[in-house]
C-alpha cells in the first residue's frame, strides 16, 4: 500500500506525556513567559512563583494538539487551588523540554 508524498499525519501525544513535559519543565525552571500572559499577571496581580507552582500540579485540559513548528505541541492546563477547587486555567505551549505561558485565566471569585 502505497502513500502519497503529500500526506500530512495529525497525531496526538498521550495525555500523560504532555502533562509530564510540563511538569517537568516546571520543576526545571524552564519557563517562559509571554508578553500576553506578562499583561494578564499583572491584571490578576499573581507572581511568576505562583503560575510556576500551579504548572507542577497542573493537569491537561481536553487534548494537546501539534504545534506550528516540529516538536511543539500546544495545550490548555488547569490545577487546583488550595486542593479542591479549579484556581483556573493557562494556555501553554511546549516546545522542546520548555514551557511558554501564552495566556492566564485566573479565578478569583474565593480569595
Amino acid at each position: 500500500m502505497q502513500m502519497a508524498a503529500n500526506t500530512v499525519l495529525q497525531f496526538c501525544l498521550p495525555f500523560e506525556g504532555v502533562q509530564d513535559r510540563v511538569r517537568e519543565a516546571a520543576e526545571a525552571g524552564n519557563v517562559l513567559f509571554m508578553a500576553h500572559a506578562r499583561l494578564a499577571m499583572a491584571r490578576y496581580d499573581i507572581s511568576d512563583i505562583l503560575v510556576i507552582r500551579s504548572l507542577k500540579r497542573c493537569q491537561l485540559v481536553g487534548r494537546a494538539q501539534q504545534g506550528n513548528s516540529r516538536g511543539e505541541w500546544r495545550c490548555s492546563v488547569c490545577f487546583k487551588n488550595r486542593g479542591f477547587r479549579t484556581g483556573g486555567a493557562i494556555s501553554i505551549a511546549v516546545v522542546e523540554g520548555r514551557v511558554f505561558v501564552e495566556d492566564i485565566r485566573w479565578d478569583q471569585s474565593h480569595d
